[in-house]
């Protein structure tokens, strides 16, 4: 089973991306800021195969976290999520193992980009919560 670290500072859009996820067949650990999302590593014994994070987030930006992980989860694949441009993001990016998505989207098409990374799982049908 595919293992996510989501990392989403709005309530409300972290609980409806869990629900998401896990309907869809996916291990989710989800906490609200970069340094939860370390805390958490810290402890975790277990692998995390992809990271989904916000992109601006304070006091440490998504670029930062996924940078940092890296080193620890140096297979794991990173979706970050932001409501601003791509161009924000396009700087900072040591692709591949990042893509980007841009906020809104919807649940089935963020299980899409999971596929996109983790071509080993197989479709769950999810509805679009919009």
């Amino acid at each position: 089973m595919t293992t996510i670290l989501l990392v989403e500072n709005e309530d409300s859009l972290r609980a409806l991306l869990v629900e998401i996820l896990q309907r869809s067949g996916y291990a989710v650990h989800a906490v609200g800021t970069g340094p939860a999302a370390l805390e958490f590593c810290g402890l975790y014994q277990d692998t995390i195969d992809v990271l989904i994070t916000e992109l601006v987030m304070g006091p440490i930006s998504g670029i930062q976290l996924s940078t940092t992980l890296l080193w620890r989860y140096p297979g794991m694949r990173i979706i970050i999520t932001s409501a601003h441009g791509v161009e924000t993001l396009a700087p900072h990016v040591p692709a591949p193992k990042h893509i980007f998505m841009p906020k809104p989207f919807s649940g089935a098409l963020l299980v899409d980009r999971l596929l996109e990374v983790s071509p080993d799982r197989e479709p769950v049908a999810v509805e679009s919560r919009e």
